[in-house]
């Protein structure tokens, strides 16, 4: 673009690094964001963020929501999904809580965030206050997303019948994911609710052949 005369605008920079498949090739483009000023630019330092997340360079992803603008809800958010999708329930916890603190209202995106986060860790007790809190404190309605990683995490502390009862419970139909989670977390269990599951499932997507999968696999290790 520099040779054409033509400048990156945000968007360009913003495309760039959600491209980038290496750690040095969010660096290099992350040099040339700083370099032409977009680094306090909202949706650029997101995209860092996230990029640097997915790459498991959490200093540098901790360091781009540092030196980015006025942290909105999309900036916490990028921070908050970085920790969760490296598995470190507690930094992820400790953001979720700084943002409330700072007067930044979450959103949906952030609650399925949190709610993973502390699922990866296995933290019960948390998932559910989050989930519970949603609504009481803070005016947020769980979607599907939300109930499914409280079902995730039900199912795989052995707890199946909350995790039913929590899906029967829901005000509208669980989706595909939601029943092939609950599948997956019934390895322990008996044929029947492991049946019951897998047919739920091909109701909502009869043409995946992943609840099959699931069930043959449960029952060579049965």
């Amino acid at each position: 673009m520099d040779v054409l005369g033509l400048k990156p605008s945000a968007v360009t920079y913003v495309s760039a690094v959600d491209a980038c498949v290496s750690l040095e090739s969010i660096r290099t483009v992350h040099d040339g964001i700083v370099d032409a000023g977009f680094q306090s630019n909202g949706a650029v330092a997101s995209a860092l963020v996230h990029a640097y997340g997915r790459s498991g360079a959490l200093p540098d992803a901790a360091e781009a929501f540092r030196t980015g603008p006025l942290r909105d809800a999309a900036l916490w958010n990028a921070l908050i999904a970085a920790f969760a999708r490296n598995e470190l329930a507690g930094f992820g916890v400790a953001v979720f809580r700084e943002m409330v603190a700072d007067g930044v209202a979450p959103n949906e995106i952030t609650f399925v965030s949190v709610l993973c986060c502390c699922g990866h860790a296995g933290l019960l007790e948390d998932v559910w206050s989050c989930f519970v809190g949603m609504i009481g404190d803070h005016g947020v309605v769980p979607g599907v997303d939300h109930y499914a990683c409280v079902v995730d995490l039900l199912g795989r502390a052995g707890r199946l019948t909350e995790a039913e009862d929590l899906m029967a419970s829901m005000p509208f139909e669980p989706d595909f994911a939601a029943w092939t989670s609950f599948l997956d977390s019934c390895k322990s269990s008996g044929a029947r609710t492991r049946s019951f599951a897998a047919a739920n499932a091909l109701v909502v997507d009869p043409s995946s052949s992943g609840p099959y999968v699931l069930l043959s696999n449960m029952h060579k290790h049965s």
